[in-house]
């Protein structure tokens, strides 16, 4: 199958902490150069491996208290810097 570009695009770069930066971003502008020209777009199914979040752990807390989780199952501030630092390959 032909696809734009012949790369993978991500739509998680709004979450990442290098958007700005990224030529894998499927920002509006790519969607529409291959919609013009007839082809599809390749998409990531999950997090790349170059994928840093930019959330902060204020910003997960009230993500998942919001999200109607229960205080008792949050995950420490520790473990949060831990997976939230390295390269995320799966959806957590």
């Amino acid at each position: 199958m032909l696809c734009y570009k012949d790369k993978t695009f991500c739509e998680f770069y709004k979450e990442c902490k290098k958007n700005k930066d990224c030529g894998k971003a499927l920002i509006e502008k790519v969607q529409k150069e291959a919609d013009d020209i007839g082809l599809s777009i390749c998409r990531f199914e999950d997090r790349p491996n170059c994928f840093e979040s930019n959330l902060t752990y204020e910003e997960y807390i009230e993500e998942y208290m919001t999200g109607g989780g229960h205080p008792d199952e949050l995950i420490t501030e520790e473990l949060f810097n831990k997976i939230y630092k390295i390269k995320i390959i799966n959806k957590i």
